[in-house]
């Protein structure tokens, strides 16, 4: 067996027990620790200049939370956001069905400009985010 040098043998000591403790977290951070909510793609929509793209996507997280039709400003290269949305959030007013629970809220978009989107959703949704801006995109809302 090879003799380590002590600067490795003292390199050798600090990283081995530094990557057995990052290989634990990283098993404890996927297993048993990831998100009860899924997101379900309803539509994109690429700006202009295709730099980026608007994405609308339903929300569910459980039983017991109402569904949640979102939109999130991602690059344009991206799939369908794993998060919450980074532009807008809405869902179902409760006093006011529009919906069954599966379903997406209607959002309509439209590109003004590859830096400016109107956005138009029912009046009666409740609105629980409205960014004005997300990666360099003005966002105008409406409702109808």
């Amino acid at each position: 067996m090879k003799k380590l040098s002590k600067a490795a043998a003292i390199k050798h000591r600090l990283t081995r027990p530094s990557l057995i403790s990052l290989a634990a977290a990283a098993l404890a951070l996927s297993s048993g620790c990831a998100s009860p909510c899924d997101n379900e793609l309803i539509s994109t929509n690429p700006s202009p200049d295709g730099r980026v793209k608007a994405v609308v996507f339903i929300r569910a997280c459980g039983a017991t939370t109402p569904i949640a039709t979102e939109m999130s400003i991602v690059p344009a290269r991206d799939g369908t956001p794993v998060g919450w949305a980074n532009a807008l959030t809405i869902s179902d007013d409760p006093d006011h069905p529009m919906q069954r629970s599966s379903e997406a809220i209607e959002v309509r978009l439209k590109w003004n400009s590859p830096d400016r989107l109107s956005v138009r959703f029912p009046r009666s949704a409740s609105v629980g985010k409205r960014a004005e801006e997300v990666r360099g995109v003005h966002i105008e809302y409406d409702t109808f």
